[in-house]
Protein backbone atom coordinates (compact mmCIF):
# COMPACT_ATOMS: atom_id res chain seq x y z
CA UNK A 1 0.00 0.00 0.00
CA UNK A 2 0.85 3.73 -0.78
CA UNK A 3 -0.84 6.42 0.56
CA UNK A 4 -0.51 9.94 -0.99
CA UNK A 5 -0.55 12.52 1.79
CA UNK A 6 0.37 15.35 -0.44
CA UNK A 7 4.62 16.17 -0.74
CA UNK A 8 4.95 12.55 0.87
CA UNK A 9 4.30 9.08 0.28
CA UNK A 10 3.55 6.85 2.81
CA UNK A 11 5.89 3.63 1.40
CA UNK A 12 6.86 0.24 2.25
CA UNK A 13 9.73 -0.22 3.80
CA UNK A 14 13.47 -0.52 2.00
CA UNK A 15 16.80 -1.24 3.34
CA UNK A 16 17.95 1.99 2.21
CA UNK A 17 15.48 3.77 4.70
CA UNK A 18 16.98 1.70 7.38
CA UNK A 19 19.94 4.42 8.66
CA UNK A 20 17.64 7.79 8.25
CA UNK A 21 14.83 5.42 10.50
CA UNK A 22 17.74 4.23 13.20
CA UNK A 23 18.85 8.21 13.32
CA UNK A 24 15.46 8.91 13.75
CA UNK A 25 14.39 6.92 16.72
CA UNK A 26 17.75 7.60 18.22
CA UNK A 27 17.14 11.75 18.50
CA UNK A 28 16.47 12.23 22.03
CA UNK A 29 14.43 15.26 21.77
CA UNK A 30 12.03 13.58 19.55
CA UNK A 31 11.42 10.74 21.11
CA UNK A 32 11.05 12.10 24.22
CA UNK A 33 7.37 12.56 23.26
CA UNK A 34 6.67 9.37 21.45
CA UNK A 35 6.19 5.46 21.34
CA UNK A 36 8.37 4.41 24.58
CA UNK A 37 9.27 7.95 25.02
CA UNK A 38 12.78 7.91 25.30
CA UNK A 39 14.89 7.54 22.37
CA UNK A 40 16.31 4.40 21.14
CA UNK A 41 20.32 2.74 21.16
CA UNK A 42 20.53 1.34 17.90
CA UNK A 43 20.12 -2.63 18.05
CA UNK A 44 16.95 -1.68 19.49
CA UNK A 45 15.90 1.31 16.64
CA UNK A 46 17.20 -1.76 14.09
CA UNK A 47 15.46 -4.70 16.43
CA UNK A 48 12.56 -1.94 16.19
CA UNK A 49 12.25 -1.73 12.49
CA UNK A 50 12.67 -5.24 11.55
CA UNK A 51 9.59 -6.42 14.12
CA UNK A 52 7.38 -3.37 13.29
CA UNK A 53 7.62 -2.66 9.68
CA UNK A 54 6.81 -6.26 8.86
CA UNK A 55 3.39 -5.18 7.46
CA UNK A 56 0.72 -7.51 8.49
CA UNK A 57 -2.65 -6.82 7.12
CA UNK A 58 -3.52 -3.23 8.15
CA UNK A 59 -1.35 -2.88 10.91
CA UNK A 60 2.33 -2.08 10.73
CA UNK A 61 4.64 1.10 9.71
CA UNK A 62 5.59 1.98 6.77
CA UNK A 63 8.50 5.11 5.47
CA UNK A 64 7.57 8.22 4.94
CA UNK A 65 9.02 9.53 2.19
CA UNK A 66 8.97 12.83 0.29
CA UNK A 67 7.83 12.96 -3.28
CA UNK A 68 10.71 15.48 -4.46
CA UNK A 69 13.34 12.72 -3.71
CA UNK A 70 12.21 9.94 -1.95
CA UNK A 71 14.19 10.57 1.21
CA UNK A 72 12.97 8.56 4.09
CA UNK A 73 12.04 11.66 6.86
CA UNK A 74 9.85 9.04 9.15
CA UNK A 75 7.37 6.51 9.33
CA UNK A 76 3.59 6.24 10.30
CA UNK A 77 1.26 3.55 9.95
CA UNK A 78 -1.71 1.95 12.30
CA UNK A 79 -1.42 -0.65 14.62
CA UNK A 80 -3.68 -2.37 17.37
CA UNK A 81 -5.13 -0.66 20.43
CA UNK A 82 -6.74 -1.11 23.61
CA UNK A 83 -6.90 2.30 24.99
CA UNK A 84 -10.72 2.22 25.40
CA UNK A 85 -11.40 -0.81 26.12
CA UNK A 86 -12.04 -2.35 22.44
CA UNK A 87 -10.34 -3.28 19.35
CA UNK A 88 -10.06 -0.35 17.81
CA UNK A 89 -7.08 0.78 14.98
CA UNK A 90 -4.57 3.56 15.82
CA UNK A 91 -2.58 5.44 13.54
CA UNK A 92 -0.07 7.93 13.93
CA UNK A 93 3.62 9.69 12.61
CA UNK A 94 6.83 10.17 13.89
CA UNK A 95 8.70 12.65 11.33
CA UNK A 96 12.23 13.87 11.42
CA UNK A 97 12.80 17.13 13.39
CA UNK A 98 13.54 19.21 10.60
CA UNK A 99 10.65 18.24 8.49
CA UNK A 100 8.13 19.28 11.56
CA UNK A 101 5.88 22.35 10.92
CA UNK A 102 5.58 21.91 6.55
CA UNK A 103 2.19 20.54 6.99
CA UNK A 104 3.53 16.72 6.14
CA UNK A 105 1.85 15.43 9.60
CA UNK A 106 -1.55 16.52 8.77
CA UNK A 107 -1.67 15.48 5.22
CA UNK A 108 -0.82 11.98 6.86
CA UNK A 109 -3.57 12.13 9.63
CA UNK A 110 -5.74 12.80 6.41
CA UNK A 111 -4.69 9.98 4.48
CA UNK A 112 -4.64 7.52 7.29
CA UNK A 113 -7.98 8.24 8.54
CA UNK A 114 -9.68 8.07 5.25
CA UNK A 115 -7.84 4.81 4.58
CA UNK A 116 -9.37 3.64 7.55
CA UNK A 117 -12.97 5.17 7.49
CA UNK A 118 -13.64 5.04 3.71
CA UNK A 119 -11.01 2.33 2.37
CA UNK A 120 -11.25 0.07 5.21
CA UNK A 121 -15.14 1.08 6.49
CA UNK A 122 -13.72 0.74 10.17
CA UNK A 123 -16.69 2.54 12.25
CA UNK A 124 -13.69 4.47 13.76
CA UNK A 125 -9.93 5.23 13.79
CA UNK A 126 -8.06 6.42 17.02
CA UNK A 127 -4.43 8.94 17.27
CA UNK A 128 -2.97 8.96 20.98
CA UNK A 129 -0.18 11.55 21.82
CA UNK A 130 1.35 12.04 25.80
CA UNK A 131 -0.32 14.94 26.86
CA UNK A 132 3.42 17.00 26.80
CA UNK A 133 3.48 16.52 22.92
CA UNK A 134 1.40 20.16 22.11
CA UNK A 135 2.01 20.13 18.61
CA UNK A 136 0.62 16.77 18.09
CA UNK A 137 -2.41 17.35 20.09
CA UNK A 138 -3.13 20.30 18.22
CA UNK A 139 -3.25 18.65 14.84
CA UNK A 140 -5.14 15.63 15.97
CA UNK A 141 -7.87 18.34 17.89
CA UNK A 142 -7.37 21.49 15.50
CA UNK A 143 -6.41 20.54 12.25
CA UNK A 144 -8.34 16.84 11.18
CA UNK A 145 -11.00 17.83 13.60
CA UNK A 146 -10.41 14.42 15.66
CA UNK A 147 -12.71 14.31 18.82
CA UNK A 148 -11.43 13.79 22.50
CA UNK A 149 -12.29 11.10 24.10
CA UNK A 150 -10.12 10.87 27.27
CA UNK A 151 -6.75 10.79 28.83
CA UNK A 152 -5.60 7.04 29.71
CA UNK A 153 -2.63 5.72 31.85
CA UNK A 154 -1.82 1.93 30.29
CA UNK A 155 0.63 1.60 32.61
CA UNK A 156 1.92 3.77 35.56
CA UNK A 157 3.86 7.01 34.41
CA UNK A 158 2.95 6.41 31.00
CA UNK A 159 -0.10 8.93 29.90
CA UNK A 160 -1.69 9.13 26.09
CA UNK A 161 -4.52 11.68 24.75
CA UNK A 162 -6.66 9.62 23.36
CA UNK A 163 -8.70 11.31 19.91
CA UNK A 164 -11.47 9.59 17.39
CA UNK A 165 -12.44 9.72 13.83
CA UNK A 166 -15.28 7.71 13.14
CA UNK A 167 -17.63 7.67 9.94
CA UNK A 168 -18.71 10.97 8.70
CA UNK A 169 -16.04 13.05 9.92
CA UNK A 170 -15.01 16.39 8.20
Amino acid sequence: MILDAGDVLLRPYEPRDRDALVAILGEPSLMRLVLEERPLAKAEAEAFIDRDFRVSGRLGYRTVALKSSDEAIGFSGFRACHYLNEDDVEFGWVLARKHHGRGYATALGEALIRQALESWRLPRVLAACSPLNHASERILRDKLQMRFERQVEPRAGFSRRVYSAARGWQ
